[in-house]
């Protein structure tokens, strides 16, 4: 996303689609397809009706009090927009025969979103289950042996790792970031597949190729 809103030039330069083809030529190239493409909106129409009754009852003051219940209602809104773009919209565009330079900015623009919050959701969902069993663990009476001592110590590098790996990842991916965004802060938290510096032998970031 940060090509797209801070770096327009760039992205047109990439992402042009007039420059091969009109838009009447583009639609030639999609192929529709209302079967998968229904499949696709009643499942994600289906996933996401539970979330409306769950969600209400997790906004209940005696439930959402508890750090747990936010993080669920956290969750299900994250998952609701996740479903409403894979499931809905994505069954929309293949019963219309869509292809990426049929609607290029909303397709751009879904594609970072759905895969940056599913990044995000799929780090927090790992890292929940630590939660409580942390808590547990620095009880006195079982804090005072050192298998415990030992398993607090990999579960609060475990959920580091995971925060780095999910959710920082899922940013990431929403900005559209690649290491050279970033170099510093990718290379040292050690987030690997988000991009490449390719550089001649003699070459430095600062100069022009």
């Amino acid at each position: 996303m940060e090509l797209y809103l801070f770096r327009p030039n760039e992205w047109d330069a990439l992402y042009n689609c007039s420059r091969y083809h009109t838009e009447e030529e583009w639609w030639e190239e999609g192929s529709r397809n209302e079967i998968l493409g229904l499949w696709y909106v009643i499942t994600g129409i289906l996933y996401m009706i539970p979330y409306i009754p769950c969600v209400r009852v997790m906004l209940k003051p005696e439930l959402i009090k508890h750090s747990c219940f936010k993080i669920m209602v956290f969750l299900a809104l994250i998952d609701f927009v996740c479903l409403s773009i894979n499931g809905v919209l994505t069954g929309y565009l293949t019963i219309k025969g869509a292809v990426f330079c049929s609607y290029p900015n909303m397709i751009y623009i879904t594609g970072q979103l759905g895969l940056g919050l599913w990044y995000v959701i799929t780090g927090i969902l790992y890292m929940i289950p630590y939660i409580p069993c942390v808590r547990v663990m620095l009880k006195p009476e079982l804090i005072k042996h050192s298998c415990f001592k030992i398993m607090v110590f990999l579960a609060l590098i475990d959920f580091v790792c995971l925060s780095i790996n999910g959710v920082l990842t899922g940013y990431l991916t929403i900005k559209g970031a690649v290491f050279c965004s970033y170099p510093n802060m990718i290379y040292i938290t050690g987030q690997l597949g988000l991009g490449r510096c390719y550089l001649r032998p003699g070459h430095s970031l600062t100069q022009k190729t």
